[in-house]
């Protein structure tokens, strides 16, 4: 079983991220709603976690666009609205979460800023 570990970058995406839900929802004034979607957000990130530790090579290598020169393989999935990048060094048994994107957003400054 692989472990799991974030980055502090990671750590920060989960905030904005969580951050992002609640004030959309909240800027509709639909404050229950909020609540229910941070909810699922977080339920999800904690389901998708244990997918990565019984097998972390469920999602593939991205080598495509930005990712062709990257020095780390990232591979990433999708929770909610957001994209979350990952590693998973086979060495160590390690997943590495790297960042939290939202699926509107370019992120590909950020991917070469670590990457290389």
């Amino acid at each position: 079983m692989a472990h799991v570990s974030y980055a502090d970058t990671a750590r920060l995406d989960l905030a904005a991220a969580i951050s992002i839900i609640r004030e959309y929802f909240e800027s509709k004034e639909l404050f229950e709603l909020a609540e229910k979607h941070v909810f699922n957000f977080k339920a999800e990130m904690r389901a998708k976690e244990q997918l990565l530790q019984d097998n972390p090579r469920l999602y593939a290598v991205r080598d495509d666009g930005y990712f062709k020169d990257v020095f780390r393989q990232y591979r990433s999935f999708s929770v909610h609205w957001f994209i979350v990048f990952y590693t998973y060094e086979e060495t160590d048994d390690e997943v590495t979460i790297w960042f939290v994107r939202s699926s509107k957003s370019d992120y590909s400054n950020t991917i070469f800023l670590v990457g290389k």
